[in-house]
């Protein structure tokens, strides 16, 4: 009886069946449970050993493929149930770095770090140091920890020594999110629940709603993923599958209202044109999913498009005039971290065409300018430019993914212009996906 006893631990301890057998026999424990007390909060418990397994096994389906699969539902997955708080994508982020880093340190999975690294840290450090000089620190102060937190994840991913099957595994976290992001949106949409008292869609659950053009942002990456996935079928029916997803997710884009985000899609399929060698195909693909589009496309998307000269940008010139006369002052160091409205509060009045004070900055490289000054633009145009040169040296097996990475970098830079997504998770995510790529097939940096 010992014997047997011995060999049935020993099986179950060393062996993958065993680890499985070990899982089925605690779920139907605490099923048991659950029905005998009739208390189902227990079924939650079911889950813990495989949330285990995955962390000590597969990290990139849990924790850090669930927090990239979330991202596009970032916005309404409060904790607290309120509009603001912690989210379950930044608790998944903070599970990611502690696994991710026993696992490095454990196995010995951590690589070296390049000097593309480096330029990111010096970009985020500075920015963290021009709260001593801010105008107002406390706004600086406040972005400490989303900043630590972001780059810590981000250095975390990128020094982890990870496997081809891996990668192919978050392309299509990615996908999952951002189509099933796109479906919610576009349901929301078709239900009347639209943002803040407009025709646009978004993520919007209950009093939660983020803003439909940083919705539309966090699509550029699952676009870009899904057009490279379609292209490698060889099945007709996956392809149109991935088609039908593209087309959902680009409509998902039109009615959000973002002309920034139409334009990041047009980007990108202009990329994967220039740059693919099935150029046929995709024109093909494009014209296609464009008809079919043009059917459901909403009115008021056309009206924005054609307002969009007439309004100047709602703004935006005056914003970018207002900013211009205040890098006079600001150009060397900046005004500090988070600190554009209150550098444009105070310059204006020096437009002739006068609108209003306290405006965001709508444009990644005017709000880096004036916030952080001519050393925080040239660190961010540094950092843009050593992750794009990850792909000067690849091999032919590899041009797919990186077609598929050059792409959303376009798409992520012409967004850029309408928005300041310095500190949103997807413009991290795309960084952390260059150097896992990177790292997947073990090439050396490019400094």
């Amino acid at each position: 009886m010992n014997n047997f006893a011995a060999v049935i631990y020993k099986s179950a301890i060393f062996s993958k069946n065993g680890i499985w057998t070990m899982i089925g026999l605690f779920s139907a424990l605490i099923l048991g449970i659950s029905i005998a007390y009739e208390n189902w909060i227990y079924i939650g418990a079911m889950l813990v050993p495989l949330v285990i397994y995955c962390c000590i096994e597969k990290p990139f389906i849990f924790p850090f493929g669930a927090y990239v699969l979330l991202i596009p539902f970032d916005s309404i997955l409060s904790v607290t149930g309120s509009g603001a708080g912690t989210t379950v994508t930044k608790l998944l982020g903070i599970m990611t770095i502690a696994v991710l880093s026993l696992k490095g340190i454990c196995e010995h999975k951590f690589t070296k770090p390049g000097s593309v690294i480096i330029w990111l840290l010096l970009l985020i450090s500075y920015g963290l140091l021009s709260g001593l000089w801010a105008i107002e620190p406390e706004l600086a102060l406040n972005l400490f920890p989303t900043a630590v937190g972001l780059l810590l994840l981000y250095f975390i991913v990128s020094l982890y020594q990870i496997e081809k099957n891996e990668f192919e595994m978050l392309k299509w976290c990615t996908l999952s999110g951002g189509f099933l992001a796109s479906l919610y949106a576009t349901y929301k949409y078709f239900q009347n629940n639209l943002y803040a008292f407009s025709e646009r869609a978004s993520m919007i659950a209950g009093e939660r709603a983020e803003d439909p053009n940083y919705f539309a942002y966090t699509l550029i990456i699952p676009i870009s993923v899904c057009i490279h996935m379609m292209l490698k079928q060889n099945r007709v029916f996956s392809r149109i599958l991935l088609g039908i997803a593209l087309s959902v997710m680009i409509f998902s884009v039109i009615i959000t209202g973002s002309r920034g985000g139409f334009i990041g899609v047009l980007l990108v399929m202009f990329a994967y044109v220039l740059l693919s060698k099935k150029r046929m195909n995709l024109i093909f693909i494009g014209i296609a999913i464009l008809i079919v589009l043009l059917q459901f496309t909403p009115e008021f998307f056309i009206e924005r498009l054609r307002d969009a000269v007439e309004t100047k940008g709602i703004g935006r010139t005056h914003i970018l005039y207002v900013g211009w006369k205040a890098s006079e002052k600001y150009w060397l160091v900046g005004a500090g971290l988070n600190n554009f409205i209150k550098a444009f509060t105070e310059f204006a009045a020096y437009d002739p065409n006068f609108q209003d004070f306290d405006r965001g900055a709508h444009n990644l490289y005017l709000g880096t300018f004036l916030e952080l000054g001519i050393i925080g633009i040239t660190l961010l145009m540094l950092t843009l430019i050593k992750h794009y040169r990850l792909f000067n040296v690849r091999s032919a097996s590899d041009s797919g993914d990186a077609i598929m990475l050059k792409a959303a970098f376009w798409g992520i830079l012409a967004t850029s212009f309408f928005l300041d997504p310095m500190f949103r998770k997807s413009f991290w995510l795309l960084w952390m996906m260059f150097l896992m790529h990177k790292n997947s097939l073990n090439t050396p940096d490019v400094s």
